[in-house]
């Protein structure tokens, strides 16, 4: 499974049964990246989906609401979230959770309000790979730690957030709450059962957006 980082929360996965592309939004999206036949568009948001699809190939297939999917060899859930005092739909984020590969990854979305410890562990807790928002008005830095603590995934690659060729502060201050070394980032990750079977601890990942 070879990962990308595009901006913003769009995560590109390319996997051997096909592409996941996690929140792509109009001004990221292209034709060349749909090239597969077997590509899944996901969207944290319907309203995100109705401002990108004018860009969405016809044989893509998307997801931006809850439930189980399945495309090939690719299963995909949509988690429900949203902020119970308002009842608005626009507050409501579709985490989703993809297995491939025998591996299991979450996408946080466009994470606007804490989750609770039951849909942790009914949902996502122990995924494999987990992609969290960095650059949240909704949380602090130890809060975000703590949610990362509570899922327990092998990996975790931040998005969303100011990027920098230098290390910034908040790549700093993430790595030092979550008491992990920085890495250099790289433009791809590749991550297999087997190399995940064989590190030792939570890693962190950091992308150069492509």
């Amino acid at each position: 499974m070879k990962i990308s980082w595009k901006s913003g929360n769009t995560i590109v996965t390319d996997t051997n049964s096909g592409k996941i592309i996690f929140d792509p939004k109009i001004d990221n999206l292209s034709t060349d990246d749909q090239k597969d036949p077997n590509t899944v568009l996901t969207f944290s948001s319907e309203s995100l989906y109705e401002s990108t699809k004018g860009k969405i190939a016809k044989e893509s297939k998307t997801i931006f609401g809850p439930g189980e999917y399945e495309f090939g060899k690719i299963g995909l859930k949509g988690v429900a979230h949203g902020n119970p005092e308002t009842k608005d739909e626009s507050t409501i984020n579709n985490i989703i959770v993809a297995e491939c590969e025998n591996l299991s990854i979450c996408h946080l979305g466009n994470l606007n309000l804490m989750l609770s410890t039951s849909l942790i562990a009914q949902n996502i807790s122990g995924v494999d790979i987990l992609f969290i928002p960095l650059n949240t008005s909704s949380f602090n830095m130890d809060e975000l730690t703590n949610l990362i603590r509570s899922i327990d995934p092998r990996v975790v690659i931040p998005m969303n957030y100011k990027f920098s060729e230098q290390t910034t502060p908040t790549q700093k201050l993430f790595s030092s709450e979550l008491g992990v070394e920085i890495e250099e980032s790289i433009t791809k990750a590749s991550l297999t059962r087997s190399n995940l079977n064989s590190s030792d601890g939570l890693k962190v990942i950091y992308l150069k957006p492509v």
